[in-house]
């Protein structure tokens, strides 16, 4: 081999090798990323509803109606420690939820956080716990876990 093809070869295997030094996005980041937004938008939600004139009450009420529309038995729905928090400039509403499943038992209590229109449900028992902590990121942070 020649000086001129180990120059070329090297100069074509460089980025191959930078690219190993590069952090790239990563499904389970992406999904803590969007976590974290969909809260950000739940406490737009709910901030806007109250400075237009909504009252606290009605704004929970609202979020657990979000919170049970997802449900096999949305009727089911038993709520407990609902409340709305602060973070940052925003209004969410917190809590926890149990319902009925397909088998007609009451699964255990999860949180929910939630803002007007959507909420999004604790995920867990999957076998991949670091998408479970993925997805629930903004509920953590906003929810802080008790």
């Amino acid at each position: 081999m020649n000086h001129i093809n180990i120059r070329a070869a090297c100069i074509a295997l460089a980025p191959m090798l930078l690219a190993g030094c590069v952090a790239l996005p990563s499904p389970v980041n992406n999904l803590r990323e969007a976590s974290l937004d969909t809260v950000e938008r739940y406490g737009a939600s709910v901030s806007a509803y109250l400075a237009n004139g909504g009252t606290e009450e009605g704004a929970i009420a609202k979020a657990q109606e979000a919170a049970s529309y997802s449900l096999k038995d949305p009727d089911s729905a038993k709520f407990r420690n609902v409340r709305i928090v602060g973070y940052f400039n925003w209004k969410l509403i917190c809590g926890e939820i149990n319902a009925k499943n397909s088998y007609g038992a009451y699964v255990g209590y999860s949180r929910f956080v939630a803002g007007i229109s959507a909420a999004t449900i604790e995920s867990k028992g999957s076998r991949y716990p670091e998408i479970d902590a993925a997805a629930n990121a903004g509920l953590d942070v906003v929810c802080r876990r008790r």
